[in-house]
């Protein structure tokens, strides 16, 4: 089994794709049978399904890279004898140890804070970020505050706060109230992955389909979307629902760039009436999706006691799906 926990693999495999085996494929003018390559369906998908594979590489190398590590300190020699409630009792009598851990607990404390602020900063996105960035962040947070809560329950650690407990310390207070808040974010993440994750497939759809094919995926792509705003406990804020629906636009706007300019150099090379048939599913593709949108929300207003479909509050304007983009 190859081992990829340093990333250094994964960094190889990902430049070798990206800089050497892609650009030689799509330079490629020969592909056997089909004709017309640069502008087959068959092989746009053989290039999409490329571009995803990269994506995930890339995901998994910054996912090992999100791993939280507790800075490694020298201990006082007694804590690798720990092991009676006599030998802790030893320990925590001992002023000059006692002082030593809480120096520890105190560093590690703060960089658990530093952690945790770090985690709530406004995120950087580019303009035209598809809904996979919305799960790709959420999995990063998984990460770190799942590594986070394994690198506490640690033996050297649990010894540190073994002794420190008996010694009544009050380092304590601050470490209880941080692995109380530790643990309120790695379920947030963990439950949001969970349930990003039952879009993933109906994302795909968006990313690698014609306008007229992505449409026909709107109306599950929207009843997904109402049942996480109703059930899920953390995800349902109209903050984190209205960027999720303005990534969704996004990809739905970079699908129909992309089919606008398939097979040619420029838009306006298309003859005329193939340009605006593009044009005009692109088009249909916004109408449907703002109806999608209000059906569903019209459904929620049937039924007050659900959790309604407004995101007022978070944009400060009165339609906040952003669909007018597509």
């Amino acid at each position: 089994m190859l081992d990829c926990s340093d990333g250094s693999l994964l960094q190889s495999l990902e430049t070798l794709f990206s800089h050497i085996m892609v650009p030689a494929l799509k330079s490629q003018q020969s592909w056997g049978c089909v004709q017309e390559a640069s502008s087959s369906p068959v092989v746009q998908d053989f290039f999409w399904s490329l571009d995803r594979f990269l994506f995930s590489l890339d995901s998994v190398r910054l996912n090992l890279d999100q791993r939280f590590l507790l800075q490694q300190v020298e201990l006082p020699e007694t804590m690798e004898r720990l092991s009676s409630p006599a030998d802790y009792t030893s320990a925590a009598n001992s002023s000059e140890v006692v002082e030593r851990l809480e120096g520890v607990v105190s560093l590690w404390t703060n960089q658990i804070q530093q952690v945790l602020i770090d985690s709530e900063q406004l995120r950087r996105e580019p303009d035209n970020a598809g809904p996979e960035s919305e799960l790709e962040h959420w999995k990063r947070r998984m990460v770190t505050f799942n590594s986070l809560l394994e690198e506490v329950k640690r033996p050297h650690v649990k010894k540190t706060l073994g002794v420190l407990q008996m010694a009544k310390s009050k380092v304590l207070r601050r470490w209880r109230k941080l692995d109380a808040d530790i643990t309120v974010v790695a379920n947030e993440a963990k439950d949001n992955v969970k349930f990003l994750y039952t879009l993933e497939q109906i994302f795909e759809p968006l990313g690698n389909r014609t306008p007229g094919a992505v449409g026909q995926h709107l109306s599950l792509l929207m009843s997904s979307l109402k049942m996480i705003h109703s059930v899920s406990p953390f995800y349902n804020t109209s903050q984190r629902m209205t960027s999720l629906l303005l990534k969704v636009t996004n990809q739905m706007i970079n699908t129909c760039r992309r089919f606008l300019c398939g097979g040619v150099a420029n838009v306006w090379d298309h003859p005329r009436p193939a340009l605006l048939q593009k044009i005009g599913e692109c088009l249909e593709l916004n109408r449907q999706y703002q109806r999608s949108f209000h059906v569903a929300r019209e459904q929620l207003r049937q039924n007050p006691k659900q959790r309604q479909f407004d995101f007022r509050s978070a944009t400060g304007q009165r339609e906040t799906t952003e669909s007018s983009r597509v």
